[in-house]
């Protein structure tokens, strides 16, 4: 279990080191990405928090009681069901972005570690 605020730091670690290192330096997706990112950590905490209290995902285990993740269980069910190919994103102004999962994995030891 970790807190949704280790979750957001270790998301947005991830997604300054792994992310944003692998758009384009000379075109504008970067700072697009990176101002995205930016502004969306100030409003993360408020969209965590509707889902801290959402019946269905207390009541598979994403959130416990206190609001913290279940970040194992979250992280290996995901793999599970990931599949060899991956699962592509598409992001508006981006393009699309193909997750993997040493993706997964790398995302789960930023939280971890955050």
């Amino acid at each position: 279990m970790v807190s949704t605020e280790k979750a957001v730091r270790g998301l947005v670690n991830y997604l300054n080191n792994e992310f944003l290192t692998n758009l384009s330096a000379n075109g504008w997706q970067r700072p697009l990405a990176a101002t995205v990112i930016g502004l969306s950590q100030k409003n993360v905490e408020k969209l965590i928090n509707t889902y801290k209290t959402n019946p269905m995902l207390v009541a598979i285990g994403v959130f416990d009681e206190c609001g913290s993740i279940d970040i194992d269980t979250v992280k290996d069910e995901f793999i599970k069901h990931l599949g060899s190919e991956g699962m592509r994103i598409d992001i508006a102004l981006i393009g699309g972005v193909t997750f993997h999962k040493n993706d997964i994995e790398k995302l789960y030891t930023y939280i971890m570690n955050a």
